[in-house]
């Protein structure tokens, strides 16, 4: 356990300074190991979904924990968690950003924190008010927070930090520069409150339509009653993410949520059925492997493929990861070898199999 206890953490610590090692759905996969061997573990209370601290803002302490969704990966996990959760629900796009909590006491912006490790993150309170759809007054006499991601829509993207790895890790890196600078270039997408008085929050009607009024751009949504609506919804935004229109921003999936909101179970670092996030199918593209490079980052050897360039999620793929020896084995890997090649987390080129 504690092997791979330090193994997550490693990764995590790569991931948020923008040099990931793994896929998402492999991270995924250690951590669903992790929780099936030691649920115990408080690991998985304070990594999963956490980002780094940054020295010079201070920390401050979530009103809303902000968890890690149950993701589901595939139509047919899907199905299967349907048929034990069927009723009426709510599905929204989900954003892929750098997430934050504004917190609110009489109508006022108090201050913003970042996603840090669910618990306790960094005040980004001056950051914050130059961020784009922030609302540092409302209307209405709200004391509670309001959770959201910060985003970098595509024109900006293209316009100013093209020479970046992608929109999420750039809006990451920016929110946190000590100076403010660039930070009137993100955007922020408003999706969950908390209502001291626990009035708005008790349907997801009532979340969204107070959002709407106060002016916050929230995320594409619909009030859907059977798996089929489920499905027509995903599926369109699956379309619609390969448009990439200027004044989109990056979507990795869509979310469930029940249509009466349960505050118990969404206190749980991870809602047991109340909240659910369906990933998107990775883009996948066929190509034939040329020749292989061998490296020695740590302990092991880590084996990457030369393959026949293919575009895959915009851009132009010559490489892919191959994981490690024992994969290959498995996989039956040769030079020559027409093979299935996935942009996972639509970062990092990955060999998943030899066709």
């Amino acid at each position: 356990m504690t092997e791979l206890e330090n193994k997550i953490k490693k990764l995590a610590d790569s991931y948020y300074n923008g040099k990931e090692q793994i896929s998402d759905k492999e991270y995924d996969s250690l951590i669903e190991q992790l929780r099936i061997e030691n649920p115990s573990s408080k690991l998985l209370d304070t990594i999963c979904g956490s980002d780094s601290h940054i020295e010079g803002f201070k920390k401050g302490r979530h009103w809303l924990i902000t968890g890690t969704l149950l993701k589901l990966k595939n139509e047919d996990e899907l199905k299967e968690w349907y048929s034990k959760h069927s009723g009426r629900y709510y599905v929204e796009q989900k954003c892929d950003g750098a997430g934050i909590e504004l917190q609110y006491v009489n109508g006022k912006l108090n201050i913003a924190i970042t996603r840090g490790d669910g618990f306790v993150g960094d005040c980004v309170t001056a950051n914050a008010k130059k961020i784009c759809g922030v609302k540092t007054n409302l209307k209405f006499n709200f004391t509670g927070s309001i959770r959201g991601e910060i985003v970098l829509k595509y024109g900006n993207f293209d316009k100013y930090f093209s020479d970046m790895k992608n929109c999420r890790n750039a809006a990451a890196g920016i929110m946190k520069h000590l100076d403010g600078k660039d930070c009137e270039k993100l955007n922020f997408i408003a999706y969950e409150l908390k209502d001291k008085a626990e009035v708005l929050d008790i349907t997801e009607k009532s979340k969204m339509d107070f959002l709407k009024k106060e002016g916050f751009e929230i995320p594409a949504y619909e009030d859907v009653n059977s798996l089929e609506e489920i499905l027509k919804f995903r599926n369109f935004y699956v379309e619609e993410r390969k448009k990439r229109n200027l004044d989109g921003f990056d979507i990795d999936g869509i979310v469930l949520k029940t249509y009466e909101c349960d505050r118990e179970d969404l206190s749980n670092r991870t809602p047991k059925y109340s909240q659910v996030a369906i990933k998107f199918d990775l883009t996948e593209a066929v190509s034939t492997i040329e020749s292989i490079e061998w490296t020695l980052p740590g302990r092991y050897l880590s084996p990457v493929a030369h393959i026949i360039p293919v575009e895959l999620c915009g851009t132009t793929v010559s490489k892919a990861s191959l994981s490690n020896y024992r994969l290959m084995a498995d996989m039956g890997v040769k030079i020559g070898a027409k093979c299935l090649v996935v942009k996972a987390g639509e970062i990092i080129p990955k060999i998943i199999k030899i066709l």
